[in-house]
């Protein structure tokens, strides 16, 4: 029990899924239930700020019984260490981007009289949170939790990361042996609309032979990788899933012009704007190659994107995170302690002022260099 006066908090759950959400969640309910606090869920992300829907939670780990998850006045986040997935969100929610749909949300936080709001999510979710601090009151205060795949906060590990890694390097580590033993390529698209780190990290970790980032590669370098193939029984080339997205955007419209007469046909997947017939990034990767009429007569597979790694319960590492992460939030809520989101780097539990997160989708250049060993 803290020594702090008894706050009313609210959890959100926000971003693109990611192994981890309701993990932490469990961890914060209990840090914060521990202290005296009262805490409740958004139902559906920042969504439910804006059309007002909230779950008592509390976190009990003597219970034996397991309560239905949106029938009950309270939840037991204490099952939430075991469930896959983010219990509480719903697709992105791209409107929040907007300060009058932000001014509705702090309304609502005002009005079920929150002094606490903790964020969990990505780089999205981060600028979310900090629109929302600037219309609350000094008195009411926001934290944040980095729960993203993508690895693309600065300053911080992000909850996620590690297992989706490790999920990715597995998937890999199968499709090398199924390579080697057939003699074909594998161009693999692994996730990342903005960043390598898991398509670059998923390479290492899964002995393949080269990774692609998002930038678009240039000619001389197409030629260079067909040529290396080439060479080769067996290849697995990792291609982050933003890739080259304008460009394949930009085909996609031209095609759909060519054939429609309309100038653009689009439609909205979680705030980004996509077009109908949009490539994958393994395939259009394998095009290029082809292309370059540099690849030889070798069998090439293109692999779609696997979502399904998002679904991956945590392992110990961002089980560890969740836990110094939740136990951090809880500190600094207790000390009365400036908006900030909770960080962990080289093994040091720390903070940052909200205001200063910011986006970091660059990989390390030494690693890119180790995931190519062509």
């Amino acid at each position: 029990m803290g020594d702090s006066e008894p706050k009313r908090i609210c959890l959100v759950q926000e971003g693109g899924n990611s192994p981890g959400y309701n993990t932490v969640t469990a961890f914060l309910v209990e840090q914060l239930g521990r202290r005296g606090h009262a805490v409740w869920v958004a139902r559906e992300g920042f969504r439910s700020l804006v059309e007002p829907a909230f779950l008592r939670l509390y976190f009990d780990d003597e219970s034996a019984v397991k309560p239905e998850f949106f029938e009950e006045p309270s939840f037991n986040a204490r099952f939430l260490l075991d469930t896959r997935g983010a219990a509480f969100r719903s697709e992105r929610y791209p409107q929040f981007k907007n300060e009058k749909t932000q001014k509705v949300a702090s309304a609502t936080v005002i009005a079920q009289g929150f002094s606490v709001v903790i964020v969990m999510g990505g780089n999205g979710s981060a600028e979310g949170v900090k629109g929302l601090q600037r219309l609350l009151p000094a008195r009411i205060r926001c934290f944040f939790v980095p729960v993203t795949l993508d690895s693309d906060i600065a300053h911080t590990e992000c909850i996620g990361q590690h297992t989706a890694a490790e999920v990715g390097s597995e998937r890999v580590r199968r499709l090398v042996a199924d390579a080697a033993t057939h003699r074909r390529t594998y161009v693999v698209e692994m996730m990342g609309s903005e960043s390598g780190f898991h398509a670059v990290h998923s390479c290492i970790g899964g002995g393949a032979h080269y990774a692609v980032s998002t930038e678009p590669l240039v000619q001389k370098s197409l030629r260079d990788l067909a040529e290396a193939i080439s060479k080769r029984r067996s290849t697995v080339v990792i291609v982050a899933a933003g890739y080259a997205s304008s460009e394949r955007q930009a085909e996609a419209e031209r095609n759909v012009r060519a054939e429609t007469g309309v100038k653009a046909i689009s439609f909205t997947d979680g705030g980004r704007r996509e077009y109908f017939g949009v490539q994958g990034a393994a395939e259009y990767l394998c095009r290029q190659l082809v292309h370059t009429g540099a690849l030889a007569s070798i069998k090439v597979v293109t692999e779609s994107w696997s979502r399904d790694l998002r679904g991956a319960l945590p392992n110990n590492v961002d089980t560890f995170l969740s836990q110094v992460m939740a136990r951090e939030i809880a500190r600094l809520v207790d000390t009365d302690a400036n908006p900030a989101m909770a960080t962990v780097l080289n093994g040091s539990v720390d903070s940052v002022p909200l205001a200063d997160i910011a986006t970091d989708n660059s990989v390390d250049p030494r690693l890119i260099a180790l995931a190519n060993s062509l």
